[in-house]
């Protein structure tokens, strides 16, 4: 949201989830919510999720009903900001923003690896980033 305001000059849009009666919403409810659903996901190679996971499928754990709005996706996701994943269906399920040494975000939620004992992935590669950064 942040970014899309103050970046992107999208003054008028806002967070369905926060706001239900938006007009405007660049987050949206989710025609398929992934609630306590686990599903594939395709990551964009070169990207920063593709080099933590070592791989361009995953499958990842989800709980959410909201995401971005596919009307708003060319204009948030345009310059900087990219989609760096999707599920099966073609529907964003992550992005970065180029110039930041780590700004991902995602609808899947890869910190819950750890409840199975797993090291997530993504946490890795951002703790690796952080011991790079001055």
């Amino acid at each position: 949201m942040e970014y899309a305001k103050n970046v992107l000059g999208m003054a008028n849009t806002d967070n369905a989830e926060l706001n239900p009666v938006t007009s405007h919403p660049l987050i949206a409810t989710l025609t398929c919510s992934p609630v306590e659903v686990e599903a594939d996901v395709i990551l964009e190679p070169g990207s920063l999720l593709h080099k933590s996971y070592g791989t361009t499928r995953i499958r990842e754990q989800y709980r959410c009903s909201y995401g971005p709005n596919p009307e708003h996706e060319n204009a948030l996701f345009a310059e900087e900001f990219r989609v760096t994943a999707r599920d099966a269906d073609g529907q964003v399920r992550g992005g970065e923003l180029l110039s930041h040494p780590f700004f991902v975000g995602t609808l899947f939620q890869p910190e819950r690896r750890a409840l199975k004992g797993e090291l997530p992935p993504l946490a890795r590669e951002f703790v690796g980033v952080l011991g790079k950064v001055n």
